[in-house]
């Protein structure tokens, strides 16, 4: 019996398929629904849903559904009341760009609709809250509190049904630039372990005044894993005051080049040496052989447990893995004209003798990316190696 049923995505049929909706013998037993990614007619959903008279838990989730029903809450009571009367944890989410062309609605309809989430049925006898937020383009709505782990601050904030202090309590992977962070903002979140601090404009600036928003927008403390890509102009001082308010933080992905500049700070030098067990170099273009003696970067760091990084020698692979006596996994990305096989043949007879498991793949450019071809004049073979040092098998 089926009572637990994870959907990923919801696509709409384009093709008679006839039973694809009306076969319910499967969907009777149905206790919890989860939908990632609905894009369907809410027709079509209407008609899934009524085979499932005893769910309990539903979440449903919808980005730029150019369907206006799906925002309809009264089509949406009758369907509860009269095929799932058992449903008590609603989890809802549906998000529209005001700029998609086929968008046909105007901005009054979708909050009129908004305004029908507010009555006894959802507020009094179910206890489902609803909000919204408008930035620029963007408009969100959602039950309270908002269902997903993960949230990209995009635009400018306009407007919101309420104050938002106790919205986000379930995010855990926040994006953000840094010219959202400005004064009294009503975002608030206080359990993220993951943060990634970017920005629109290539001449913004990390400032202090920013970071202080960014103290009073998101609690800290809980910090885990922080990514600054194409921060090179960012006050090291900023930065270090970030490192003050995030005692958990082991993890951090940024430019090597830029690590190399920002160790010049005595502050920034301690925490990063004491604290930080997780680099992760490898979205940048810099290699670690490069902007590093390899030797003098696993002295500065020899608490190093996960390092992901680029190089140009493969024979720093095992400099690497001898001098990092924490390593537990590696991950290597690396590019030449000169084919894998060739180039890591000393590495694989190496790992052979140390009997160091691993996983190497690799691909030619030239054959994805026809122009690499024309404007190179041959080939280019970008490779990726995974290493476990230590016990453990997975790498993040």
């Amino acid at each position: 019996m089926l009572k637990y049923l994870h959907i990923k995505f919801m696509n709409r049929v384009y093709v008679q398929m006839p039973n694809i909706f009306s076969n319910h013998q499967h969907r009777f037993h149905l206790k919890q629904l989860i939908i990632d990614q609905f894009t369907d007619t809410f027709a079509n959903f209407e008609m899934f849903v009524k085979q499932t008279p005893n769910l309990k838990s539903l979440t449903f989730i919808s980005h730029n559904n150019d369907d206006i029903n799906i925002i309809d809450a009264n089509r949406w009571e009758y369907l509860i009341v009269s095929s799932i009367p058992k449903l008590d944890t609603f989890n809802f989410k549906c998000s529209y760009y005001e700029s998609a062309p086929y968008f046909r609605y105007t901005h009054q309809t979708k909050i009129d609709k908004f305004k029908q989430f507010q009555s006894d049925f959802w507020k009094e006898q179910h206890h489902w809250c609803f909000e919204y937020i408008e930035e620029d383009h963007l408009i969100s709505f959602y039950t309270i509190p908002y269902i997903c782990d993960t949230y990209q601050i995009e635009f400018n904030f306009t407007n919101s049904s309420s104050n938002l202090v106790n919205t986000f309590a379930n995010v855990k992977k926040l994006t953000l630039k840094y010219e959202r962070l400005v004064e009294n903002s009503k975002y608030y979140f206080p359990n993220v372990t993951s943060l990634t601090l970017s920005r629109v404009h290539f001449d913004t600036l990390l400032t202090t005044e920013r970071v202080q928003y960014l103290k009073m927008m998101i609690n800290l403390f809980n910090l885990k894993h922080l990514d600054m890509p194409d921060n090179k102009k960012a006050d090291a001082s900023c930065l270090l005051e970030i490192f003050k308010q995030t005692p958990q933080l082991s993890s951090i992905s940024i430019d090597p080049d830029w690590l190399q500049e920002i160790l010049n700070n005595k502050g920034i030098f301690e925490y990063l040496t004491k604290m930080i067990k997780n680099f992760n170099f490898i979205e940048y273009k810099a290699r670690i052989d490069s902007s590093f003696q390899i030797k003098n970067f696993c002295k500065i760091f020899p608490n190093i447990e996960h390092l992901q990084c680029r190089i140009h020698d493969t024979e720093n692979v095992f400099v690497i893995i001898d001098n990092l006596p924490k390593l537990s996994t590696l991950k290597i990305k690396h590019e030449s004209k000169f084919e894998p096989e060739e180039t890591f043949l000393e590495f694989k007879n190496e790992a052979s003798k140390r009997d160091i498991p691993y996983y190497i793949s690799f691909y030619n450019l030239t054959e994805t990316h026809f122009w690499y071809g024309s404007r190179l004049g041959h080939d280019w073979f970008v490779t990726q190696l995974f290493i476990w040092i230590g016990n453990k098998r997975t790498l993040d």
